[in-house]
């Protein structure tokens, strides 16, 4: 394991900035900390240093929940035969089930943004986003 930055910035006259660490609560435990410090000088000669510590525990479980619930949406979208996609309100796609692709026979890449336009018919396409646009404004359904 790497020597913790944070005993060096004294001695060393330097600063430490976002250093993820793991410390060890009083019952054994380990947990995730990120860390700052910055020395106090007077002149030349360092005074002290200024230490900060947040305990990461409760984000890194948070962010684990969230890749998680990730996880489990794109299997779920995936595995269902229906074409499912999100997009921003103004149209922009964000993302695609893998039917898209298998539908269309175009990448994520191409659908992305506005790739997707592609997918349908050109005469028609100012119809549905016409539809699309009064939806979102009024609240309605297609």
């Amino acid at each position: 394991m790497p020597e913790c930055p944070i005993d060096r910035a004294l001695p060393e006259r330097f600063e430490v900035k976002d250093w993820e660490d793991l410390f060890i609560r009083k019952n054994g435990e380990f947990f995730p900390v990120i860390c700052n410090a910055r020395p106090i000088r007077d002149g030349e000669s360092g005074k002290g240093t200024v230490i900060e510590v947040l305990d990461l525990t409760e984000q890194k479980a948070m962010a684990k929940l969230l890749r998680d619930s990730d996880l489990r949406f794109t299997q779920l979208a995936d595995a269902i035969p229906q074409l499912v996609f999100i997009t921003r309100p103004d149209g922009y796609a964000e993302w695609f089930n893998e039917r898209w692709s298998e539908y269309t026979g175009f990448s994520h890449q191409q659908l992305a943004g506005w790739g997707w336009a592609q997918t349908h018919d050109p005469k028609v396409f100012p119809v549905a986003l016409q539809r699309w646009k009064e939806c979102l404004a009024t609240g309605g359904i297609v």
